[in-house]
């Protein structure tokens, strides 16, 4: 049965009913989950969990030495910055044989993500630094059959089914829970194998912004951004950590627009204006067009500036005013 078909056969609900739900931790962590992942056009696909990423953006300010490895596509030299080197040293770098590299989230030492493609089959790898394996096995188990235990890369991995297309596997790997979630999970462990610094840096795929040149692609997508008052470009450096380009794109276009919204939440009526207008103008860049191809991070600010614009609420599990909304929401 299709999600919109499961939604008309369900029970209604009133709207006192529905306020009365506790619902306000599932929408902080939906909306930041909408914010710091692409929920991708292609082959949307229902998640059993929603991982937060505030902690995921690197801040560590590291020299920007910039580090030459030679990749593995043509020879080709990909350029990293330090930050880049010191996360492919730290966690374990697994490629899946015959797939690619179609994404790669959440880039930090502590956690990450990576999205793997072989034709129309999709996967993810996932890891997470000085976590219980245990705790991970126990929510999983919740709401998925368990299947037999698989071997992986030395060790067992705890393997789960949340249908028949659609299974996950855990285990640990030097200090790090790793999850591996798609189709055919099974055949998917015995085709992961560890690899060097350089060839796992060269695997990542294209529409992550290089350290090299992430300073130039933040700047374009400035070009047509009406900045707000106190506006600090330096508060963007990446510090030489790479970015998958959505993401970076959310972080330019959250800095100017919760700036904006906060210039029309504490200004007069001249600046009230100033920002609404500043706002449609956010809605007609070139980054958020971009990015509306991709995931619904536009749809959310749109619903931001519509309540600047008419002086409403954001409609969530309930209505929100834009001053209790908006920072988890855009990501600020």
């Amino acid at each position: 049965m299709s999600l919109d078909e499961a939604v008309r056969r369900a029970a209604p609900i009133t709207d006192d009913e529905l306020d009365a739900l506790m619902l306000d931790a599932v929408e902080a962590e939906l909306r930041e989950a909408i914010v710091t992942r692409p929920v991708r056009r292609r082959a949307p696909r229902r998640r059993r969990r929603l991982v937060p990423a505030a902690g995921a953006l690197v801040a560590a300010a590291l020299a920007a030495t910039i580090v030459f490895l030679s990749g593995s596509g043509g020879g080709t030299d990909r350029a990293w910055a330090a930050q880049a080197v010191r996360v492919a040293e730290a966690v374990p770098r697994l490629l899946i044989d015959g797939w690619t590299v179609t994404r790669a989230d959440q880039f930090d030492v502590g956690t990450g993500e990576m999205q793997f493609e072989n034709g129309v089959r999709r996967a993810e790898l996932s890891w997470r630094r000085d976590q219980s394996l245990a705790g991970w096995v126990r929510d999983r188990g919740k709401s998925t059959r368990a299947l037999a235990d698989h071997a992986v890369l030395g060790t067992t991995a705890r393997v789960f089914e949340y249908s028949p297309r659609d299974q996950t596997a855990l285990w640990t790997m030097d200090g790090y829970v790793l999850e591996l979630r798609g189709p055919g999970v099974e055949e998917l462990l015995g085709r992961l194998r560890a690899v060097s610094v350089d060839v796992w840096l060269s695997a990542m795929p294209a529409s992550v912004v290089r350290p090299g040149s992430s300073d130039r692609v933040i700047d374009e997508m400035l070009v047509d951004l009406p900045v707000p008052p106190g506006f600090d470009r330096a508060a963007l450096d990446t510090h030489g950590a790479p970015r998958d380009r959505y993401q970076l794109g959310a972080r330019v276009v959250a800095a100017v627009s919760c700036g904006w919204i906060k210039t029309w939440l504490e200004g007069a009526a001249r600046e009230r204006t100033a920002a609404v207008q500043a706002l449609r103008a956010v809605e007609r860049s070139a980054v958020l067009k971009a990015m509306n191809r991709e995931g619904h991070y536009g749809e959310v600010l749109h619903q931001h500036v519509e309540a600047v614009a008419t002086d409403g609420t954001v409609v969530g599990g309930k209505a929100l005013t834009v001053a209790e909304s908006y920072k988890d929401a855009l990501g600020c």
